[in-house]
């Protein structure tokens, strides 16, 4: 924002650029930036300063260290997710919230390594219950609600990392390796490299089969608990 005054009244020069005030939130969206930019290795305490125009000692009155710097950043991320409805069936619910935690995560590739590995701030806890609660309607017991909860999530986080992995990849080196494999001691491995390679893994469609397998698996036990 650029302000007309003529003198220095106030500190303020004439067209001088007066910054808003530093935040969580401000240091957060600039760690963000950052990491669309110049990918997660090029995040640094420095270049986020860099970019609020401040030295890297004025983010620490807002975040403690990078660890908590990512930490927000992965919550911001995670602030992007659907809950699931509590007006729509359990199964239905839980289906739909982990579709969108995959999308948020194949928009966000980065945040997928560190989901499961960072302290979840209100964003994941809002989730996490809302998943959980999502499950406990379904009368399973809570041993299989655990394992329900882990099941979806690791599909989830799982799929979203290993998309972010193929899509990163050199195809050109997975056909080298494909005509350096040795067919005939590994053919199954070499039909599931080619199958890959050769662009048949439609990875929506992978995502699909598994969630339907799990939530299938989930809707059969909450019968049996019932019986």
């Amino acid at each position: 924002m650029l302000i007309g005054v003529k003198s220095k009244r106030w500190g303020v020069m004439a067209n001088e650029e007066v910054r808003p005030p530093l935040s969580r939130q401000r240091v957060i969206d600039a760690g963000l930036a950052t990491v669309e930019e110049r990918g997660l290795p090029g995040l640094s305490m420095r270049e986020v300063a860099a970019r609020l125009g401040c030295e890297a000692m004025s983010l620490y009155n807002h975040v403690a260290s990078k660890s908590d710097l990512l930490d927000g950043m992965v919550d911001a991320v995670a602030g992007h997710v659907s809950l699931p409805d509590p007006a729509a069936s359990w199964d239905v619910a839980l289906a739909e919230t982990s579709r969108s935690t995959r999308g948020v995560l194949r928009a966000n590739p980065w945040a997928a390594g560190l989901w499961l590995g960072r302290t979840p701030g209100p964003a994941r806890l809002r989730h996490t219950e809302a998943v959980l609660e999502t499950l406990h309607r379904s009368g399973l017991p809570q041993a299989d609600i655990d394992r329900g909860f882990h099941a979806l999530t690791n599909h989830v986080v799982g799929h979203a990392i290993q998309t972010a992995t193929a899509d990163q990849g050199d195809p050109m080196a997975a056909e080298t390796f494909l005509a350096q494999m040795d067919r005939n001691r590994f053919p199954r491995f070499a039909e599931h490299v080619e199958w890959h390679v050769t662009g048949q893994v439609d990875p929506d469609d992978a995502f699909e089969f598994t969630l339907a397998a799990i939530l299938e698996g989930l809707r059969r036990t909450a019968a049996g608990a019932e019986a």
